[in-house]
């Protein structure tokens, strides 16, 4: 069974390229960015890794949302504030589904009830 490593992204379908591919596209932002919302203080975004991050095998892991604050990565035990995916749609979900969850810290913490 083959694995593959290095992708870039077709529109929003990731397809397997060789190394020598790779410094064509990662260094490109517009590229890599999915994703991105700025709620107070917070920045929430997703991005392609470039990179098959599904170590051990399966299905690529090629998409990650991370939460960050003066460009530090956030971390808060009680909930998921990074997550990786496998294609656009579940990365396009799943940063909606932190953004929500940046809301509800970010307002229950401040008693805002707006950005």
């Amino acid at each position: 069974m083959r694995y593959d490593y290095y992708f870039k992204l077709e529109g929003k379908k990731p397809v397997s390229i060789d190394v020598s591919e790779l410094t064509k596209y990662i260094n490109n932002a517009e590229m890599r960015r999915v994703g991105f919302d700025d709620i107070g203080p917070f920045n929430i975004s997703t991005v392609f890794l470039f990179i098959n991050h599904a170590h051990g095998g399966g299905d690529p892991v090629l998409f990650e949302t991370m939460v960050f604050q003066n460009g530090t990565e956030v971390y808060e035990e009680n909930f998921d504030l990074m997550d990786r995916y496998c294609t656009w749609d579940e990365a396009i979900d799943g940063h909606k589904s932190i953004c929500n969850q940046v809301r509800r810290l970010y307002w229950s913490a401040t008693g805002s009830g707006s950005e």
